[in-house]
């Protein structure tokens, strides 16, 4: 029987000696790769709330009144405060949504996609859900039947 061996650097070693041996690198991340990985979460948390808001603020086009699209829903005062600039914000953003998708500004179609980007790598970061698949199996047909036995004192 053969064995079965590399050359490496003019040394020869076994197969297995070279797949068991242990990488060279750590696996673990460094502090200036978790640092930057939290900087980027960071980032990414700061656009998607702005997305977000300028797609909720476009949603608010229902509140408008045709008639008059300049006068100011009263429940935005409640809901941001009283705050003038996001509400006026919230107004223009909702003007521009009420106007039809192609002519719509460019930049609610791009909150709205980088909204939906972010969500879905999100939900592919995060580890799925433990399925169980159990399959529950009945039997439709009762089992045979079969005559009784009488067990007893038989004193005839």
């Amino acid at each position: 029987m053969t064995k079965h061996t590399d050359v490496r650097d003019g040394v020869h070693e076994p197969i297995g000696d070279i797949v068991l041996r242990p990488p060279k690198q750590s696996l673990a991340k460094s502090e200036t790769e978790l640092a930057k990985a939290a900087q980027l979460e960071a980032l990414e948390s700061r656009i998607f709330q702005k997305c977000l808001t300028v797609v909720e603020d476009a949603l608010c086009c229902v509140d408008l009144d045709p008639a008059n699209p300049k006068a100011t829903p009263p429940e935005w005062n409640a809901e941001l405060g009283g705050d003038q600039d996001a509400i006026e914000r919230r107004r223009r953003t909702a003007m521009a949504a009420s106007v039809p998708s192609k002519d719509c500004p460019a930049g609610i179609q791009m909150a709205k996609s980088v909204a939906i980007g972010i969500m879905r790598s999100r939900g592919q970061r995060e580890p799925a859900h433990n399925q169980l698949n159990v399959n529950v199996v009945t039997m439709g047909v009762s089992p045979a039947t079969y005559p009784s036995i009488v067990v007893g004192n038989n004193e005839d």
